[in-house]
């Protein structure tokens, strides 16, 4: 799969990595990250999971990574 189907699928990342940083062409990030901590400041602070994808220099997926963090 590429970077343009992962895009069309799950839209932008959350976050970048940290070979971004003046770096702003998205489409040259070798990892993208989804999902984040909610907060949920009202009753508790629940788990929450992360995606990242990582990319070949050809712009094809190479790995996934699902994280759950208790935090």
């Amino acid at each position: 799969m590429t970077r343009t189907k992962v895009l069309e699928l799950l839209g932008n990342p959350l976050h970048r990595n940290l070979e971004s940083f003046g770096n702003s062409d998205l489409m040259s990030q070798s990892t993208w990250s989804y999902g984040n901590d909610g907060r949920c400041s009202l009753l508790c602070d629940l788990a929450w999971i992360q995606y990242q994808i990582n990319f070949d220099p050809d712009g094809k997926v190479i790995a996934k990574k699902r994280t759950v963090f208790h935090d």
